[in-house]
């Protein structure tokens, strides 16, 4: 896969024994550990709350090397950003599916202002910024105003707008709101 995959290669795992064997043994550029286990539900994305955080802070530095960096899967939360950074994160990748549920107009600018306040926290703390779900051709340049993100996974927006246009010219749509 490296020599066809020009750009940093991601790893989203579990923080199981196997699992993080796995991202040792692979050497990915970067590693997102997600909460839980596989067989349970991500709803809870509470690093304070879902991991072991002794656990967590010694799997992220047996993760870690001079060319491979560790991020965690939380909500656009402060107390979520503050657990990561104590933790030796190297980024946080702010699961934004929430944006998919919200109806109304001021629920959604409430979520966009915290989750702007929050970015902006999280790179005063010196961690990476990642955003995933919820991110479409609808909010991807609002999203990527809110702060310096580093790195936008509109996985599911692109493939869906590619049966329409092409793959392509998806990419290419997406790429133009979000530089």
């Amino acid at each position: 896969m490296r020599t066809l995959v020009k750009l940093p290669i991601e790893l989203h795992i579990f923080p199981t024994d196997s699992l993080v064997g796995f991202a040792v043994s692979v050497a990915p550029e970067m590693v997102t550990l997600s909460p839980g286990k596989p067989a349970e539900s991500a709803e809870s994305m509470r690093p304070e709350g879902a991991w072991n955080l002794d656990d967590l802070s010694k799997t992220i530095k047996e993760i870690r090397s001079p060319d491979r960096r560790v991020g965690l899967w939380i909500e656009p939360e402060m107390a979520q950003v503050k657990a990561a950074a104590s933790l030796g994160a190297d980024y946080v990748k702010f699961h934004l599916g929430r944006l998919a549920e919200i109806r109304g107009n001021s629920e959604r600018s409430e979520f966009m202002e915290n989750a702007g306040s929050v970015m902006i926290a999280a790179a005063k703390m010196n961690l990476g910024i990642v955003v995933e779900g919820g991110v479409d051709y609808h909010n991807a340049a609002e999203i990527t105003s809110l702060g310096k993100i580093h790195h936008v996974v509109a996985g599911g927006a692109v493939a869906a707008r590619a049966l329409c246009v092409g793959m392509e010219q998806a990419v290419r749509d997406m790429a133009g709101l979000v530089h």
